[in-house]
């Protein structure tokens, strides 16, 4: 019957840390990739084109957030689920660049040169997600684009009397990224193996500690992958008019790669604690001794706590002649608990028996006690009532008469004297008909 209350309770017992929160953020940076200088061009020409991009900004590129919860579950191991936080993701491309031309003039002898043009660009997009984007989930992937709007510029510039120079200027920007979610990696301390979360909704196995500290900690790491691109294309044209006819003299198209993305990305490691509950260890076995049939013998058996959460538990005494009060036990990190466990031998002999302990600490679920006892017979009582004397001897009549009664007379004793003591004689028989006198 013990050993069935005890499966119960083990399958009823299930425990979990207090979570711990992840806040997960990265950058990819694309800040040294969003330069770019064309020289003049074309090379060598008496009329060229520079073309001109820098940042706005020293930081920019693709950066992530997203908020998860880390939970620790036991008994039969120790369980990890990491489970994003609702609506917590944001996926964002962010670029803040200036565009720029200039143009070179030199024509029959006449040089020319000036900053024909400047913009300002921002390409950019964003997202928000459930995270943790993890293979299965919903969703598993992030798409941004951030192309903006292509657009046109226009300039005319009078040279000199009769001479025009006009250029115009296609800006074509392009950009895009995804996100994807490939695992959640943790490594407990002390650990010679990580443990690996691969798609949404899982949990991992950690492997248990060989001491339980009271607080597990862990470092625990996203992994995903980014794919994207930056890229503006530029569609200069230069005409020059004289005298009203102009003439088209430059026009190309220039595809600028500002930044290609195809890389592992990488969020954390973050830090996660686990606060654990950590039994002080009791002793293996105990021996109440030699103790009296029907007598009673206790042992207060203290259930200490190392850890950083209460020790729970369950205790149940296997044996006719054992029984443990109370069955429940509760030690705070500052209050110990115990119980007592009674042994009440019916039966003389050496009985053992067993008490099982069963704790929410995840190294110690289950502990067991070796009970033994002996019980004794209690000693008899002394017989304190004499033996009655041998020398015991059975009178006659006449005898008693002479040696108890003292009646008898000497030779020549008078008649009354007799039949006074012949009267006394028959009144004795008539009450008993012998007498025992001890001497």
């Amino acid at each position: 019957m013990a050993i069935g209350l005890l499966i119960l309770a083990r399958t009823a017992l299930a425990w979990e840390s207090e979570p711990a929160e992840l806040q997960f953020e990265g950058v990819y940076d694309l800040s040294s990739a969003l330069e770019y200088d064309s020289g003049w061009l074309p090379a060598g020409s008496p009329l060229a084109i520079q073309l001109l991009i820098e940042r706005n900004k020293a930081e920019q590129g693709l950066l992530t957030e997203m908020t998860a919860w880390a939970s620790l579950s036991w008994p039969e191991a120790l369980t990890l689920a990491v489970d994003g936080e609702p609506e917590s993701g944001w996926f964002a491309l962010l670029t803040d660049l200036h565009l720029s031309a200039n143009v070179q003039f030199d024509l029959f002898g006449f040089k020319f040169s000036d900053e024909l043009w400047g913009y300002d660009l921002r390409l950019e997009d964003e997202a928000e997600f459930d995270p943790l984007v993890l293979p299965g989930g919903a969703p598993d992937r992030i798409d941004l684009t951030g192309s903006a709007v292509p657009f046109t510029w226009e300039y005319l510039q009078s040279v000199f009397v009769g001479l025009d120079l006009g250029v115009s200027l296609d800006v074509v920007p392009i950009g895009y990224a995804t996100l994807t979610g490939d695992r959640v990696e943790a490594w407990a301390d002390g650990a010679s193996a990580g443990a690996e979360i691969t798609e949404a909704g899982a949990t991992a196995l950690l492997p248990m500690p060989a001491e339980n500290p009271g607080l597990l900690g862990m470092d625990v790491t996203w992994f995903g992958a980014l794919d994207g691109a930056l890229a503006i294309t530029f569609r200069p044209a230069l005409e020059v008019c004289v005298i009203g006819s102009c003439f088209e003299v430059l026009s190309f198209d220039l595809p600028v790669d500002l930044a290609e993305v195809d890389e592992v990305f990488t969020l954390g490691p973050l830090r996660a604690e686990f606060p654990l509950p950590a039994l002080d260890p009791v002793p293996t076995a105990y021996d109440f001794g030699e103790v009296d049939v029907g007598a009673i013998a206790t042992w207060e058996l203290p259930i200490g706590n190392l850890g950083l959460l209460d020790v729970e538990g369950l205790a149940l005494a296997d044996g006719a002649a054992y029984t443990v009060f109370p069955s429940g036990f509760v030690a705070t990190p500052v209050t110990p608990d115990g119980v007592v466990i009674t042994f009440e031998p019916t039966t003389s002999g050496e009985i053992t028996g067993t008490l099982t302990l069963t704790t929410n600490d995840p190294l110690y679920e289950t502990v067991t006690v070796a009970l033994t006892g002996t019980g004794v017979l209690p000693p008899q009582p002394e017989d304190t009532t004499e033996p009655p004397d041998t020398d015991t001897e059975v009178l006659d009549d006449e005898d008693y008469v002479t040696k108890v009664c003292g009646c008898a007379s000497a030779s020549g004793s008078s008649w009354g004297w007799s039949v006074v003591a012949a009267g006394y004689l028959l009144a004795r028989r008539a009450r008993r008909p012998r007498s025992v006198v001890t001497t």
